[in-house]
């Protein structure tokens, strides 16, 4: 199953009028400040990453060139704090026109943007296969030269080369609602590196209780990348991560 590409994967309410696959084409980003301080720094920002800026009082329009939306959101939110995008609001809208008033109901907050940008981000990481998993030996508690299992960790590195924690992949993920979308590529990134250890490894993969929103695709996806790595099902051992709360025992039982 191919990973939705970045843009595409926003929510839907902060997408273009007619999303399609791949990058948006070229339009403009408006972001919209309650304050004239926190302007200032967003056009210092946008001045910073060599952006062209139209401001007026409360606004900033950055023309944006094909395929370039990740990137100048992806910078912003480097450039600010997290508190400071959140109280941006931003909007982007295709081609030349201005935005309607249909429109502002896609107004989102620059963290949003920001979120689901890194999320995309990660997404095509995992594709690319630039995050991984590693292995952790898991011991009898009588006997640790007796190893009982593996369990899978994700490992990676950030746009700048910084190590990546799990949690702060969940969480951003969290916050860009494709937490599913991540945790899929995860498990298929700890089965597909499964396939280098020795046949009778038992691997433990974590997951999140959000894969049970859809869990029937989401088993079906998880089987067939077992089958596809040639592997056999028996050998794996799913576990909840204590990250989350399960809100329906039951439904966790029957999946």
């Amino acid at each position: 199953m191919s990973l939705h590409p970045r843009y595409s994967s926003y929510p839907d309410r902060i997408r273009e009028r007619a999303p399609g696959q791949g990058a948006p084409d070229d339009g403009t980003l408006y972001l919209w400040v309650p304050d004239a301080p926190l302007l200032e720094k967003l056009a210092d920002a946008l001045a910073a990453s060599g952006r062209e800026r139209f401001l007026s009082a409360s606004c900033a329009k950055v023309p944006i060139g094909a395929g370039e939306l990740d990137a100048c959101v992806l910078d912003l939110g480097e450039r600010l704090t997290e508190a400071e995008a959140r109280r941006a609001r931003a909007l982007f809208v295709p081609g030349d026109e201005d935005p309607s008033l249909d429109e502002f109901g896609r107004i989102a907050s620059l963290h949003e943007l920001h979120m689901a940008s890194q999320t995309g981000w990660l997404l095509e990481q995992f594709e690319e296969g630039r995050i991984t998993s590693h292995f952790q030996r898991i011991v009898h508690v009588g006997d640790t030269s007796r190893v009982f299992a593996h369990e899978a960790l994700l490992r990676g590195k950030g746009r700048n080369g910084e190590l990546l924690e799990p949690l702060g992949i969940l969480r951003r993920a969290r916050e860009a609602g494709l937490l599913q979308d991540i945790d899929l590529a995860a498990c298929r990134c700890a089965i597909r590196e499964a396939a280098n250890l020795p046949a009778s490894v038992t691997v433990f993969v974590n997951f999140s209780p959000a894969m049970m929103e859809d869990a029937e695709a989401c088993l079906q996806t998880t089987m067939a990348a077992i089958h596809a790595a040639g592997l056999a099902p028996e050998r794996f051992v799913f576990e909840v991560i204590e990250a989350d709360r399960i809100q329906d025992a039951e439904r966790l039982k029957d999946v």
